[in-house]
């Protein structure tokens, strides 16, 4: 009745936005979106470490699956990469604080 009587959505009085759940929101809480690079590294990383191990090892899978298919060099080296990119985006999130 509220709704009706201000003309309008319930959405829009709860959330203040008619169609709250747009997908550039899920980016912001998701954290994908206005962040620094380290800040979204360090958000992924999170996310998987919390996740069920089954499920971050599926997610892992597919993350890798996806970059073997547009990288076809994504195995060599990929470790060293990958060790040498965490430990450069914690240097730049110790910078931020």
């Amino acid at each position: 009745m509220l709704c009706e009587a201000l003309t309008i959505t319930p959405n829009y009085l709860i959330y203040g936005d008619d169609a709250p759940f747009h997908e550039s929101n899920d980016y912001q809480r998701y954290g994908m979106l206005s962040r620094s690079e380290p800040e979204g590294y360090a958000w992924m990383a999170y996310v998987l470490a919390s996740a069920h191990l089954s499920h971050a090892e599926a997610a892992m899978r597919l993350l890798v699956d996806l970059a073997r298919g547009t990288n076809k060099k994504f195995d060599q080296g990929a470790q060293e990469r990958a060790n040498q990119l965490l430990l450069d985006m914690a240097d730049e999130l110790r910078k931020q604080r």
